[in-house]
């Protein structure tokens, strides 16, 4: 959805291999999640299509701000604000109790401390150094790392397809890499080198 999105707002156009690189790692993920392919949605894709909207908007949005704002303090007022939003909205939807949450303090601050702390830290930080399309690609890669340590560590089994699908991500990953040679000017190179 990045790709598309950029498009619709700065009316620039990539080259082909950003756009075969976005299909394929849109099939890979189709793979990956479902084992299959099949094109049925369901209330929860829906759910999860809306929250791949709103997660390509949150790419962009740190791409231009990681230029101008140190990632640091952009990624502690993200987490405040949203923080506090969840945390509203945790009180008026949820039904909490606070034995239930003295029972999640460790899984709460592991998630709180590395998953998210550390890890939007470093995005921030890796997009002040890369374009949007490209950490969108190095991103898609969580779905598979989450699968391999899922593997790993909770003992879950991968078919044939899923594996295909992680495969079809890395390989979309490595395509969108490649960049056009550009013609090479001796003369150019020359004057560069004196």
């Amino acid at each position: 959805m990045v790709p598309l999105i950029m498009i619709l707002v700065y009316k620039d156009p990539f080259p082909a291999r950003v756009w075969l690189s976005a299909v394929l790692a849109s099939f890979g993920a189709l793979l990956l999640s479902t084992g299959k392919i099949s094109l049925s949605l369901q209330w929860g894709d829906s759910l999860e299509l809306a929250g791949a909207l709103f997660w390509s908007l949150h790419v962009i949005l740190i791409g231009i701000a990681s230029k101008d704002i140190h990632p640091l303090p952009f990624t502690f007022m993200q987490l405040i604000i949203a923080g506090s939003i969840h945390t509203i909205l945790g009180f008026i939807f949820e039904r909490n109790t606070f034995s239930g949450f003295s029972e999640s303090m460790i899984p709460i601050f592991y998630t709180g401390v590395f998953s998210i702390g550390l890890g939007y830290s470093l995005q921030a930080y890796g997009q002040s150094h890369a374009p949007s399309i490209d950490a969108s690609f190095i991103l898609s890669l969580e779905a598979v790392f989450a699968a391999i340590f899922g593997l790993l560590f909770l003992k879950e089994v991968l078919t044939y397809s899923q594996w295909i699908g992680c495969l079809i991500i890395f390989l979309a990953i490595i395509l969108s890499q490649f960049r056009e040679r550009k013609q090479e000017d001796p003369v150019k190179d020359a004057i560069l080198d004196l």
